[in-house]
């Protein structure tokens, strides 16, 4: 449509179609800012739930470390207070993040663990990480997926070294966990829990998982991961 000249104009559009027209729109912009208050209330109460959530099962927990005899139950009990209070901290972020400041937080927290077991820590980093970025609820399922590899790990194969690698292909990040320590080969392993939910939470981010390795005294276990950075 072509329009020349005021009055051709005019004769299309008279007032009280501006006067619609900007009934229109109040309406429109009415319903826009209900939609964010509604969106903002939603958020305040997720927000609520969540800090009750951290300090009333969180201090349980924390009680509870202190409480146990074993060791071993006392780390379990301490790393879902980690996971607890990362899923608080994820549940409030709502666009992705840098990657690279996660790794820094999987490298301290991996580090005290490895230097509480008397475990020498290797740690390698694809440098083209730096640009990357995940959402918020891929970053808490890799979390996790980490965790328990290394868990599994510092337990079951007691190791001289673990090696934890972060690297970046085909648009995948890859988690490469590997261990000297003297435990079979995964061929031979019966999947617990741990080896479970790590297939699980690969699975539900569109990854892929693999265990290799070889019988001691020369065994060396490696857990490769592989998952989308976007889907």
């Amino acid at each position: 449509m072509q329009l020349t000249g005021k009055q051709r104009a005019a004769r299309l559009f008279n007032k009280t179609d501006a006067k619609h027209t900007d009934s229109l729109l109040t309406v429109a912009r009415m319903a826009s800012n209900a939609s964010e208050t509604r969106q903002q209330a939603i958020l305040e109460e997720r927000r609520r739930i969540m800090h009750d959530l951290h300090d009333s099962v969180g201090a349980k927990l924390l009680t509870l470390s202190h409480k146990l005899p074993d060791a071993t139950h006392r780390e379990d009990v301490r790393q879902a207070l980690i996971t607890l209070r990362e899923t608080v901290r994820l549940s409030q972020q709502a666009s992705p993040t840098k990657l690279v400041d996660n790794i820094a937080d999987w490298r301290a927290e991996i580090a005290g663990r490895a230097e509480a077991a008397a475990v020498r820590l290797r740690w390698r980093q694809d440098e083209r990480l730096n640009a990357c970025q995940l959402c918020p609820r891929r970053i808490l399922q890799v979390s996790q997926i980490l965790r328990e590899a290394v868990s599994n790990a510092l337990r079951h194969a007691e190791p001289e070294t673990l090696e934890v690698g972060f690297a970046l292909s085909n648009n995948k990040l890859h988690l490469i966990i590997t261990n000297d320590g003297k435990i079979s080969p995964p061929e031979r392993w019966q999947a617990g829990t741990g080896v479970n939910g790590i297939r699980h939470r690969v699975a539900a981010l569109g990854g892929e998982v693999g265990f290799y390795g070889s019988d001691p005294p020369q065994s060396r276990i490696t857990v490769h991961i592989a998952v989308p950075l976007q889907v």
